[in-house]
Protein backbone atom coordinates (compact mmCIF):
# COMPACT_ATOMS: atom_id res chain seq x y z
CA UNK A 1 0.00 0.00 0.00
CA UNK A 2 1.77 3.45 -1.19
CA UNK A 3 0.99 6.29 1.67
CA UNK A 4 0.91 9.53 -0.16
CA UNK A 5 3.30 12.29 2.12
CA UNK A 6 2.09 15.49 4.29
CA UNK A 7 3.49 17.40 1.15
CA UNK A 8 1.68 15.71 -1.18
CA UNK A 9 -1.26 15.50 0.82
CA UNK A 10 -1.65 19.12 1.28
CA UNK A 11 -0.76 20.07 -2.23
CA UNK A 12 -3.55 17.79 -3.07
CA UNK A 13 -5.77 19.71 -0.47
CA UNK A 14 -5.30 22.72 -2.01
CA UNK A 15 -5.57 22.22 -5.53
CA UNK A 16 -8.98 20.67 -4.16
CA UNK A 17 -9.84 24.36 -2.11
CA UNK A 18 -9.11 25.88 -5.34
CA UNK A 19 -10.80 23.93 -7.46
CA UNK A 20 -14.15 24.23 -5.42
CA UNK A 21 -13.80 28.41 -5.16
CA UNK A 22 -14.16 27.98 -9.18
CA UNK A 23 -16.86 25.53 -9.24
CA UNK A 24 -19.16 27.61 -6.36
CA UNK A 25 -18.76 30.93 -8.88
CA UNK A 26 -16.17 32.70 -7.05
CA UNK A 27 -13.92 34.53 -9.88
CA UNK A 28 -11.93 32.25 -10.91
CA UNK A 29 -8.66 34.67 -12.38
CA UNK A 30 -5.31 33.86 -11.46
CA UNK A 31 -4.70 37.50 -9.77
CA UNK A 32 -8.12 37.31 -7.50
CA UNK A 33 -6.59 33.33 -6.87
CA UNK A 34 -2.95 34.37 -6.24
CA UNK A 35 -4.38 37.29 -3.60
CA UNK A 36 -6.78 35.19 -1.33
CA UNK A 37 -5.18 31.93 -1.12
CA UNK A 38 -2.96 33.34 2.03
CA UNK A 39 -6.33 34.01 3.16
CA UNK A 40 -7.92 30.56 3.07
CA UNK A 41 -7.37 27.44 4.46
CA UNK A 42 -7.16 23.58 3.36
CA UNK A 43 -9.27 20.66 3.89
CA UNK A 44 -6.18 18.68 5.38
CA UNK A 45 -6.01 22.10 8.06
CA UNK A 46 -9.79 21.59 8.44
CA UNK A 47 -9.56 17.93 9.06
CA UNK A 48 -6.06 18.44 11.77
CA UNK A 49 -7.32 21.02 13.83
CA UNK A 50 -10.93 18.89 14.34
CA UNK A 51 -7.99 15.57 15.06
CA UNK A 52 -5.79 17.37 17.27
CA UNK A 53 -9.21 17.97 19.42
CA UNK A 54 -10.38 14.76 19.62
CA UNK A 55 -7.70 12.64 19.77
CA UNK A 56 -5.20 14.88 21.66
CA UNK A 57 -7.37 16.57 24.09
CA UNK A 58 -9.09 13.06 24.31
CA UNK A 59 -5.68 11.52 25.98
CA UNK A 60 -4.69 14.24 28.02
CA UNK A 61 -8.72 13.68 29.41
CA UNK A 62 -8.83 10.08 30.05
CA UNK A 63 -7.43 9.62 33.32
CA UNK A 64 -7.50 5.64 34.20
CA UNK A 65 -6.90 3.75 37.29
CA UNK A 66 -4.00 2.83 39.00
CA UNK A 67 -3.60 -0.94 37.06
CA UNK A 68 -2.84 -3.89 39.01
CA UNK A 69 0.58 -4.96 40.30
CA UNK A 70 0.71 -8.05 37.54
CA UNK A 71 -0.70 -6.10 34.55
CA UNK A 72 1.39 -5.87 31.34
CA UNK A 73 2.17 -2.79 29.65
CA UNK A 74 0.21 -3.51 26.65
CA UNK A 75 -2.70 -4.17 28.84
CA UNK A 76 -2.34 -1.12 30.49
CA UNK A 77 -2.51 0.72 27.17
CA UNK A 78 -5.52 -1.36 26.19
CA UNK A 79 -7.42 -0.17 28.85
CA UNK A 80 -6.46 3.56 28.10
CA UNK A 81 -7.20 2.94 23.86
CA UNK A 82 -10.71 1.51 25.30
CA UNK A 83 -11.30 4.49 27.72
CA UNK A 84 -10.06 6.66 24.99
CA UNK A 85 -12.55 5.03 22.29
CA UNK A 86 -15.74 5.39 25.09
CA UNK A 87 -15.02 9.14 24.83
CA UNK A 88 -14.85 9.18 21.65
CA UNK A 89 -18.10 7.51 21.20
CA UNK A 90 -20.61 8.04 24.55
CA UNK A 91 -18.31 11.06 26.34
CA UNK A 92 -21.25 11.26 28.78
CA UNK A 93 -20.04 8.17 30.27
CA UNK A 94 -16.57 9.04 30.68
CA UNK A 95 -18.60 12.46 32.87
CA UNK A 96 -20.93 10.68 34.41
CA UNK A 97 -17.64 8.32 36.30
CA UNK A 98 -15.39 11.45 36.93
CA UNK A 99 -18.75 13.27 37.95
CA UNK A 100 -19.19 10.41 40.59
CA UNK A 101 -15.00 10.58 41.47
CA UNK A 102 -15.21 13.83 41.58
CA UNK A 103 -18.15 14.25 44.71
CA UNK A 104 -16.42 10.88 46.46
CA UNK A 105 -13.45 12.82 46.47
CA UNK A 106 -14.97 15.81 47.68
CA UNK A 107 -16.13 14.09 50.37
CA UNK A 108 -13.17 12.22 51.61
CA UNK A 109 -11.28 15.57 51.63
CA UNK A 110 -13.68 17.03 54.14
CA UNK A 111 -14.11 14.10 56.39
CA UNK A 112 -10.40 13.15 56.52
CA UNK A 113 -8.61 15.80 58.15
CA UNK A 114 -5.01 16.63 56.57
CA UNK A 115 -6.43 15.05 53.03
CA UNK A 116 -6.78 17.31 49.51
CA UNK A 117 -8.59 16.36 46.49
CA UNK A 118 -4.83 14.95 45.58
CA UNK A 119 -5.24 12.66 48.29
CA UNK A 120 -8.78 11.67 48.33
CA UNK A 121 -8.40 10.80 44.13
CA UNK A 122 -5.15 8.95 44.47
CA UNK A 123 -6.81 6.57 47.22
CA UNK A 124 -10.01 5.66 45.23
CA UNK A 125 -8.05 5.19 42.32
CA UNK A 126 -6.56 2.41 43.55
CA UNK A 127 -3.03 4.20 44.23
CA UNK A 128 -2.91 2.67 48.15
CA UNK A 129 -2.32 -1.42 48.55
CA UNK A 130 -1.47 -3.18 51.43
CA UNK A 131 1.55 -6.14 50.50
CA UNK A 132 2.77 -9.08 52.69
CA UNK A 133 6.19 -8.83 51.83
CA UNK A 134 6.41 -8.34 47.98
CA UNK A 135 2.98 -9.63 47.09
CA UNK A 136 0.13 -6.96 46.96
CA UNK A 137 -2.82 -8.22 48.79
CA UNK A 138 -5.54 -5.61 48.24
CA UNK A 139 -5.96 -1.86 47.19
CA UNK A 140 -7.31 -0.11 49.81
CA UNK A 141 -11.31 1.08 49.18
CA UNK A 142 -13.78 2.72 51.19
CA UNK A 143 -15.29 0.14 53.37
CA UNK A 144 -19.05 0.94 54.31
CA UNK A 145 -21.30 -0.25 56.80
CA UNK A 146 -22.37 -3.82 56.54
CA UNK A 147 -20.51 -6.85 54.62
CA UNK A 148 -23.54 -7.74 51.85
CA UNK A 149 -21.02 -8.08 49.37
CA UNK A 150 -20.61 -10.38 46.42
CA UNK A 151 -17.90 -13.21 46.61
CA UNK A 152 -15.35 -11.26 45.28
CA UNK A 153 -16.17 -8.23 47.39
CA UNK A 154 -15.89 -10.67 50.37
CA UNK A 155 -12.37 -11.78 49.87
CA UNK A 156 -11.57 -7.69 50.57
CA UNK A 157 -13.59 -7.71 53.45
CA UNK A 158 -12.31 -10.52 54.99
CA UNK A 159 -11.92 -10.75 58.42
CA UNK A 160 -14.07 -7.65 58.84
CA UNK A 161 -14.72 -7.06 62.63
CA UNK A 162 -18.74 -6.35 63.48
CA UNK A 163 -19.07 -3.27 64.17
CA UNK A 164 -19.85 -2.03 67.82
CA UNK A 165 -22.20 0.73 68.33
CA UNK A 166 -19.22 3.08 68.10
CA UNK A 167 -17.56 1.99 65.26
CA UNK A 168 -20.53 1.63 63.60
CA UNK A 169 -20.52 5.31 62.19
CA UNK A 170 -17.15 5.00 61.28
CA UNK A 171 -17.48 2.09 59.10
CA UNK A 172 -20.34 3.92 57.71
CA UNK A 173 -18.78 7.26 57.26
CA UNK A 174 -15.45 6.00 57.57
CA UNK A 175 -15.05 9.95 58.80
CA UNK A 176 -16.13 9.55 62.51
CA UNK A 177 -12.33 8.40 64.18
CA UNK A 178 -10.43 10.18 62.29
CA UNK A 179 -10.44 13.27 64.08
CA UNK A 180 -9.77 11.75 67.36
CA UNK A 181 -6.13 11.43 69.12
CA UNK A 182 -6.64 7.64 68.94
CA UNK A 183 -6.60 6.03 65.59
CA UNK A 184 -6.57 2.18 66.75
CA UNK A 185 -6.32 0.02 63.67
CA UNK A 186 -8.44 -2.60 65.52
CA UNK A 187 -11.16 -0.16 64.73
CA UNK A 188 -11.08 -0.81 60.80
CA UNK A 189 -10.41 -3.48 58.46
CA UNK A 190 -6.81 -3.08 57.00
CA UNK A 191 -7.93 -2.86 53.47
CA UNK A 192 -9.79 0.30 53.99
CA UNK A 193 -8.90 3.83 54.29
CA UNK A 194 -10.04 4.57 58.04
CA UNK A 195 -7.08 1.97 58.58
CA UNK A 196 -4.44 4.30 57.33
CA UNK A 197 -5.77 7.48 56.87
CA UNK A 198 -2.70 9.24 59.10
CA UNK A 199 0.06 7.07 57.02
CA UNK A 200 -1.76 8.64 53.57
CA UNK A 201 -2.14 12.13 55.58
CA UNK A 202 2.11 12.12 56.06
CA UNK A 203 2.14 11.99 52.23
CA UNK A 204 2.31 15.70 50.92
CA UNK A 205 0.44 16.30 48.07
CA UNK A 206 3.38 17.42 45.83
CA UNK A 207 4.93 13.69 45.92
CA UNK A 208 1.16 12.63 44.74
CA UNK A 209 1.72 14.78 41.54
CA UNK A 210 5.23 13.60 41.33
CA UNK A 211 3.97 10.20 40.77
CA UNK A 212 1.54 11.47 37.85
CA UNK A 213 2.83 11.16 34.21
CA UNK A 214 1.28 14.18 33.39
CA UNK A 215 0.93 18.29 34.39
CA UNK A 216 -0.75 20.84 34.85
CA UNK A 217 1.23 22.16 31.45
CA UNK A 218 -0.10 19.57 29.10
CA UNK A 219 -3.44 20.10 30.77
CA UNK A 220 -3.12 23.52 29.62
CA UNK A 221 -2.22 22.71 26.52
CA UNK A 222 -4.89 20.90 25.71
CA UNK A 223 -7.09 23.42 27.21
CA UNK A 224 -5.35 26.07 24.98
CA UNK A 225 -5.80 23.77 22.16
CA UNK A 226 -9.49 23.24 22.64
CA UNK A 227 -10.06 26.95 23.85
CA UNK A 228 -8.49 28.29 20.69
CA UNK A 229 -10.73 26.13 18.50
CA UNK A 230 -13.55 27.05 20.12
CA UNK A 231 -13.25 30.63 19.93
CA UNK A 232 -12.35 30.04 16.23
CA UNK A 233 -15.69 28.14 15.62
CA UNK A 234 -17.84 31.22 16.82
CA UNK A 235 -15.71 33.98 15.37
CA UNK A 236 -16.51 32.38 12.06
CA UNK A 237 -20.52 31.93 13.13
CA UNK A 238 -20.32 35.44 14.13
CA UNK A 239 -18.78 36.77 10.75
CA UNK A 240 -21.00 34.80 8.75
CA UNK A 241 -18.36 32.13 7.08
CA UNK A 242 -19.51 28.39 6.87
CA UNK A 243 -18.37 25.50 9.22
CA UNK A 244 -18.12 22.15 8.22
CA UNK A 245 -20.22 19.84 10.25
CA UNK A 246 -17.12 17.83 11.08
CA UNK A 247 -16.15 20.90 13.06
CA UNK A 248 -19.70 21.32 15.09
CA UNK A 249 -19.46 17.38 16.25
CA UNK A 250 -16.02 18.23 17.54
CA UNK A 251 -17.62 21.16 19.63
CA UNK A 252 -19.85 18.89 21.03
CA UNK A 253 -16.59 16.37 22.23
CA UNK A 254 -14.62 19.86 23.24
CA UNK A 255 -17.58 20.80 25.44
CA UNK A 256 -17.67 16.86 26.92
CA UNK A 257 -13.80 17.25 27.72
CA UNK A 258 -14.27 20.41 29.70
CA UNK A 259 -16.46 18.63 31.61
CA UNK A 260 -14.02 15.60 32.14
CA UNK A 261 -10.98 18.27 32.43
CA UNK A 262 -13.10 20.32 35.47
CA UNK A 263 -14.02 16.89 37.46
CA UNK A 264 -10.63 15.45 37.20
CA UNK A 265 -8.32 18.31 37.21
CA UNK A 266 -6.55 17.09 40.68
CA UNK A 267 -6.63 13.11 39.91
CA UNK A 268 -2.92 12.13 39.11
CA UNK A 269 -2.58 10.79 35.51
CA UNK A 270 -0.63 7.60 34.13
CA UNK A 271 0.28 6.22 37.70
CA UNK A 272 2.12 3.13 36.93
CA UNK A 273 1.96 1.42 40.25
CA UNK A 274 0.35 2.06 44.38
CA UNK A 275 1.91 3.17 47.00
CA UNK A 276 3.06 0.06 49.21
CA UNK A 277 1.66 -0.30 53.08
CA UNK A 278 2.82 -3.04 54.79
CA UNK A 279 0.14 -5.71 56.16
CA UNK A 280 0.10 -4.94 59.99
CA UNK A 281 1.78 -1.46 59.82
CA UNK A 282 0.53 0.80 62.72
CA UNK A 283 -2.02 4.04 61.21
CA UNK A 284 1.57 6.48 62.30
CA UNK A 285 4.88 7.21 60.80
CA UNK A 286 5.36 7.86 57.08
CA UNK A 287 4.65 5.62 53.92
CA UNK A 288 8.28 5.17 52.87
CA UNK A 289 7.73 5.67 48.82
CA UNK A 290 9.16 3.69 46.21
CA UNK A 291 12.26 5.47 44.55
CA UNK A 292 11.26 7.75 41.32
CA UNK A 293 14.12 9.38 40.39
CA UNK A 294 14.05 8.65 36.33
CA UNK A 295 11.56 11.49 35.79
CA UNK A 296 7.83 11.26 33.68
CA UNK A 297 10.65 11.12 30.76
CA UNK A 298 12.58 8.41 31.05
CA UNK A 299 9.61 6.52 32.98
CA UNK A 300 7.79 7.23 29.34
CA UNK A 301 10.18 5.86 27.62
CA UNK A 302 10.93 2.55 29.38
CA UNK A 303 7.05 1.89 29.44
CA UNK A 304 7.35 2.66 25.61
CA UNK A 305 9.96 0.31 25.11
CA UNK A 306 8.16 -2.43 27.03
CA UNK A 307 5.11 -1.66 24.28
CA UNK A 308 7.73 -2.03 21.50
CA UNK A 309 8.72 -5.56 23.56
CA UNK A 310 5.41 -6.82 23.97
CA UNK A 311 4.53 -5.96 20.47
CA UNK A 312 7.37 -7.53 18.77
CA UNK A 313 6.30 -11.07 20.84
CA UNK A 314 2.95 -10.68 19.43
CA UNK A 315 4.08 -10.29 15.69
CA UNK A 316 6.51 -13.41 16.43
CA UNK A 317 3.70 -15.68 17.94
CA UNK A 318 1.45 -14.45 15.43
CA UNK A 319 4.06 -15.59 12.43
CA UNK A 320 4.35 -18.85 14.14
CA UNK A 321 0.43 -19.61 14.31
CA UNK A 322 -1.05 -22.34 11.53
CA UNK A 323 -3.40 -20.90 9.08
CA UNK A 324 -5.95 -22.34 10.99
CA UNK A 325 -5.05 -20.44 14.06
CA UNK A 326 -5.08 -17.11 12.05
CA UNK A 327 -8.46 -17.16 10.89
CA UNK A 328 -9.67 -18.30 14.30
CA UNK A 329 -7.75 -15.20 15.94
CA UNK A 330 -8.81 -13.43 12.76
CA UNK A 331 -12.95 -14.45 13.71
CA UNK A 332 -11.98 -13.89 16.98
CA UNK A 333 -10.70 -10.19 16.31
CA UNK A 334 -14.02 -9.68 14.45
CA UNK A 335 -16.86 -11.14 16.95
CA UNK A 336 -15.20 -8.78 19.54
CA UNK A 337 -15.34 -5.25 17.66
CA UNK A 338 -19.15 -6.73 17.00
CA UNK A 339 -19.78 -7.54 20.67
CA UNK A 340 -18.43 -3.44 21.34
CA UNK A 341 -22.06 -1.93 20.86
CA UNK A 342 -23.37 -4.67 23.05
CA UNK A 343 -20.75 -3.90 25.95
CA UNK A 344 -20.85 -0.24 25.63
CA UNK A 345 -24.86 -0.28 25.87
CA UNK A 346 -24.19 -2.42 28.95
CA UNK A 347 -21.69 -0.30 30.38
CA UNK A 348 -23.65 2.06 30.00
CA UNK A 349 -27.28 0.66 31.66
CA UNK A 350 -25.48 -0.82 34.45
CA UNK A 351 -23.64 2.98 35.10
CA UNK A 352 -26.95 4.61 35.41
CA UNK A 353 -29.47 2.39 36.36
CA UNK A 354 -27.27 0.11 38.62
CA UNK A 355 -26.03 -0.03 42.34
CA UNK A 356 -23.29 -2.65 42.39
CA UNK A 357 -19.70 -1.37 43.28
CA UNK A 358 -18.80 -3.35 40.02
CA UNK A 359 -15.20 -4.62 42.32
CA UNK A 360 -12.99 -6.70 39.74
CA UNK A 361 -9.59 -7.65 41.47
CA UNK A 362 -8.81 -7.11 44.86
CA UNK A 363 -5.29 -5.75 44.22
CA UNK A 364 -6.51 -2.86 42.01
CA UNK A 365 -9.33 -0.73 41.46
CA UNK A 366 -10.98 -1.40 37.88
CA UNK A 367 -12.35 1.34 36.10
CA UNK A 368 -16.17 2.39 36.23
CA UNK A 369 -15.74 1.06 40.16
CA UNK A 370 -18.18 2.89 42.13
CA UNK A 371 -18.12 4.11 45.63
CA UNK A 372 -21.54 4.37 46.42
CA UNK A 373 -21.88 5.87 50.03
CA UNK A 374 -19.33 8.64 48.75
CA UNK A 375 -21.34 9.23 45.63
CA UNK A 376 -24.30 11.83 44.83
CA UNK A 377 -27.81 11.21 45.25
CA UNK A 378 -29.52 8.73 42.77
CA UNK A 379 -31.40 11.92 41.10
CA UNK A 380 -28.40 14.25 40.63
CA UNK A 381 -26.53 10.94 39.14
CA UNK A 382 -29.13 10.66 36.49
CA UNK A 383 -28.86 14.14 36.09
CA UNK A 384 -25.38 14.72 35.36
CA UNK A 385 -25.41 11.52 32.83
CA UNK A 386 -28.62 12.47 30.99
CA UNK A 387 -27.97 16.68 30.83
CA UNK A 388 -24.87 15.85 29.56
CA UNK A 389 -26.12 13.78 26.98
CA UNK A 390 -28.93 16.43 25.83
CA UNK A 391 -25.81 19.15 25.81
CA UNK A 392 -24.22 16.48 23.55
CA UNK A 393 -27.13 16.30 21.18
CA UNK A 394 -28.03 20.28 21.58
CA UNK A 395 -24.38 21.15 20.12
CA UNK A 396 -25.05 19.15 16.93
CA UNK A 397 -27.99 20.99 16.48
CA UNK A 398 -26.19 24.24 15.62
CA UNK A 399 -25.20 22.54 12.27
CA UNK A 400 -28.99 22.37 11.11
CA UNK A 401 -27.98 25.98 8.92
CA UNK A 402 -24.95 24.27 7.42
CA UNK A 403 -25.04 23.39 3.80
CA UNK A 404 -24.91 20.21 3.28
CA UNK A 405 -24.16 18.03 -0.26
CA UNK A 406 -27.38 16.37 -0.72
CA UNK A 407 -31.08 17.12 1.01
CA UNK A 408 -31.23 13.30 2.28
CA UNK A 409 -28.18 14.29 4.13
CA UNK A 410 -29.45 17.10 5.78
CA UNK A 411 -32.86 15.89 7.18
CA UNK A 412 -31.02 12.82 8.27
CA UNK A 413 -28.45 15.44 10.66
CA UNK A 414 -31.84 17.22 11.83
CA UNK A 415 -33.59 13.83 12.80
CA UNK A 416 -30.26 12.24 14.16
CA UNK A 417 -29.34 15.62 16.25
CA UNK A 418 -32.80 16.22 17.26
CA UNK A 419 -33.28 12.11 18.63
CA UNK A 420 -30.11 12.52 20.52
CA UNK A 421 -31.00 15.78 22.39
CA UNK A 422 -34.69 14.66 23.13
CA UNK A 423 -34.11 10.89 23.82
CA UNK A 424 -32.09 11.41 27.16
CA UNK A 425 -34.92 13.55 28.39
CA UNK A 426 -37.43 10.88 27.63
CA UNK A 427 -34.83 7.89 29.21
CA UNK A 428 -34.79 10.59 32.16
CA UNK A 429 -38.30 11.17 32.73
CA UNK A 430 -38.74 7.19 32.50
CA UNK A 431 -36.30 6.93 35.23
CA UNK A 432 -38.48 9.39 37.66
CA UNK A 433 -42.13 8.10 36.73
CA UNK A 434 -40.61 4.47 37.93
CA UNK A 435 -39.12 5.96 41.14
CA UNK A 436 -42.29 7.59 42.07
CA UNK A 437 -44.81 4.23 41.30
CA UNK A 438 -43.08 1.82 42.25
CA UNK A 439 -46.30 -0.34 43.46
CA UNK A 440 -47.29 0.19 39.66
CA UNK A 441 -44.34 -1.02 38.11
CA UNK A 442 -46.13 -4.28 36.64
CA UNK A 443 -48.85 -2.22 35.48
CA UNK A 444 -49.53 -1.97 31.40
CA UNK A 445 -48.47 1.28 31.38
CA UNK A 446 -45.28 0.88 32.52
CA UNK A 447 -44.24 -1.99 30.21
CA UNK A 448 -45.71 0.06 27.87
CA UNK A 449 -43.31 2.98 28.62
CA UNK A 450 -40.77 0.29 29.22
CA UNK A 451 -41.04 -0.70 25.51
CA UNK A 452 -41.15 2.77 24.24
CA UNK A 453 -37.51 3.10 26.41
CA UNK A 454 -36.21 0.58 24.46
CA UNK A 455 -36.53 1.65 20.93
CA UNK A 456 -35.52 5.09 21.66
CA UNK A 457 -32.37 3.94 23.36
CA UNK A 458 -31.73 1.59 20.48
CA UNK A 459 -32.17 4.82 17.65
CA UNK A 460 -30.48 6.76 19.93
CA UNK A 461 -27.49 4.31 19.59
CA UNK A 462 -28.16 4.54 15.89
CA UNK A 463 -28.41 8.35 15.34
CA UNK A 464 -25.12 8.51 17.80
CA UNK A 465 -23.51 6.88 15.29
CA UNK A 466 -24.67 9.04 11.86
CA UNK A 467 -23.73 11.50 13.48
CA UNK A 468 -20.26 10.11 13.90
CA UNK A 469 -20.08 8.75 10.67
CA UNK A 470 -21.73 12.29 8.51
CA UNK A 471 -19.57 14.43 9.10
CA UNK A 472 -16.67 12.20 7.43
CA UNK A 473 -18.83 12.11 4.25
CA UNK A 474 -20.04 15.30 4.33
CA UNK A 475 -16.08 15.72 3.74
CA UNK A 476 -16.31 15.24 0.07
CA UNK A 477 -18.41 18.10 -1.09
CA UNK A 478 -17.80 21.31 0.75
CA UNK A 479 -19.24 24.72 0.14
CA UNK A 480 -16.35 27.45 -0.91
CA UNK A 481 -17.58 29.51 2.50
CA UNK A 482 -15.68 27.00 3.92
CA UNK A 483 -12.48 27.44 2.94
CA UNK A 484 -12.54 31.40 3.95
CA UNK A 485 -9.68 31.73 7.10
CA UNK A 486 -9.45 34.38 9.77
CA UNK A 487 -6.09 35.46 9.86
CA UNK A 488 -5.97 36.49 13.50
CA UNK A 489 -7.31 33.47 14.69
CA UNK A 490 -3.68 31.58 13.67
CA UNK A 491 -1.89 34.29 16.20
CA UNK A 492 -3.46 32.20 18.88
CA UNK A 493 -1.01 29.68 19.89
CA UNK A 494 -2.20 26.39 18.99
CA UNK A 495 -1.39 22.91 17.85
Amino acid sequence: MIIPSITHLRAFMVRSATADVEVGGTPSSTSNLCNDINNRRTLFQIVWSCLSVLIACTWVSVHPNVPGPNESSWKVLRRKIGLMVIALIAPEILVLWAARQWFAARKLSKGYKGWTKSHAFFALMGGFAVYRGEDCIAALRFIPQGCRYTPMEKTILENFPNPDTETKHASATGYAAVDRDDHSDRKFHDHSFAAHVDLIRSMKEYEIKDRSHSDGFSKLIAVMQTTWFVVQLFTRWAEGLAVTELEVMTLAFAAMNVLIYFFWWDKPQGVGCPVCIQQGSTNTGKIALTEQNEGWIASEWRWLQNIFRNALDAVSRFWKQSHEDILLDTFSFLGLIIKVPYHLADITVELIMGDNPNIGEPTAVSSFERTLQLEPANVMDKFIAYGAAVMFGAIHCAAWTSRFPTTAEEILWKVCSLLVTCAPIYLGLFDVITDMVVDLQNSWRIRFLAVLYMIAVFFYILARLSLIVQPFVALRSLPPGVFEDIQWINAIPHI
